[in-house]
């Protein structure tokens, strides 16, 4: 709809019609054209010698076509600036972080060397083995496969055979070789965040034993509490689709434990509203090992209940180890 205006606001209008009507007589044409102002509605015919009020104010038609030209180099560099915008890479991808630095879950991780060998990332990030829709979840997750379960071939091969254990997992393997635990426990040993003075190796030489056999960019977590370590555990298994190690028996030096799954009360990959209430683990010397002359560790496709975990999976306690001391410890993807 068009407005008809007093004459004195003509100026556009009166442009257009002063072409239409130059036209229609270069053309000798009383054709249909259609215009809304002065009276010239839309099919009526141009009037044969209309009088045009605008002749009588050219200062101001001048004055309305510079502001045109204005109005015109603005819209061609805004226009400009808009498509460089556009042609700008997207932001990289692939930063995930969890509760922030010292975020509501306590969670720290250790610093993130650059894998030494081995493929970095051979699954990747954001899909996880197993898949469970947002709407539809079921309370658990897991991404348990058989045949993935290595007992550890000496006593102090905890650590090693847990990475023999995610790999499998990772790589979809079944190895239970004695010679790669060896290998694996040679390598940790020697990367331990802290100098080993018995045949074990730490945390910090767990995850980097799975970065060296390219499973990823594995760290170690440190926790404020059990339900922290637990739910820190959870978001990285959902978003990554890898295993968590658990560093259970803190107390007494530690013992490692594979998380494959765990029970929430929502889906850490859409939601950071949950509550993790059990886990399923494997540890190393099920199902004849013993601590202390009792079974200690679960086997596969096993759930730990919150109990059972507050037991087992406790505060770390060490002598040296000071950034660790009353901590949970995880190894996470």
């Amino acid at each position: 709809m068009y407005s008809r205006p007093e004459v004195n606001e003509l100026v556009p209008g009166c442009f257009m019609n002063q072409w239409l009507h130059g036209l229609s007589r270069t053309a000798g044409l009383t054709g249909r054209l259609r215009t809304p102002d002065n009276d010239l509605r839309a099919g009526a015919d141009v009037p044969a010698n209309p009088e045009w009020p605008c002749d009588r104010d050219e200062t101001k038609l001048r004055g309305y076509f510079q502001a045109m030209r204005i109005r015109m180099r603005l819209a061609l560099t805004l226009a400009a600036v808009m498509a460089f915008a556009i042609s700008l890479p997207a932001p990289a991808a692939g930063f995930v972080t969890i509760g922030g630095a010292g975020g509501s879950d306590g969670v720290v991780a250790s610093p993130n060397p650059t894998p030494t060998g081995g493929t970095k990332n051979p699954r990747p990030a954001g899909k996880p083995t197993g898949t469970v829709a947002a709407s539809n979840w079921s309370g658990q997750y897991s991404m348990y496969r058989a045949r993935t379960f290595s007992q550890q071939r000496t006593n102090w091969y905890c650590v090693p055979a847990s990475i023999q254990m995610m790999l499998n997992l990772i790589n979809d393997g079944s190895d239970r070789s004695k010679a790669n635990q060896a290998k694996y426990w040679q390598y940790a040993q020697v990367h331990s965040t802290y100098p080993v003075t018995d045949n074990g190796a730490d945390a910090g030489g767990w995850a980097a034993a799975m970065r060296r056999w390219g499973a990823g960019n594995y760290t170690v977590g440190i926790h404020d509490s059990m339900q922290a370590a637990l739910r820190a555990a959870a978001k990285r298994m959902r978003l990554t689709g890898k295993p968590v190690g658990l560093i259970a028996w803190g107390r007494n030096g530690g013992h490692g434990w594979v998380m494959t799954g765990f029970r929430s009360t929502g889906d850490p990959k859409w939601t950071d509203t949950y509550k993790v209430t059990s886990v399923q683990a494997m540890g190393a010397l099920w199902p004849n090992g013993t601590i202390n002359g009792r079974s200690y560790d679960p086997g596969p496709r096993e759930w730990v209940g919150y109990s059972e975990l507050q037991r087992k999976f406790t505060r770390f306690s060490g002598r040296r180890e000071r950034a660790w001391t009353g901590h949970w410890l995880t190894v996470l993807p």
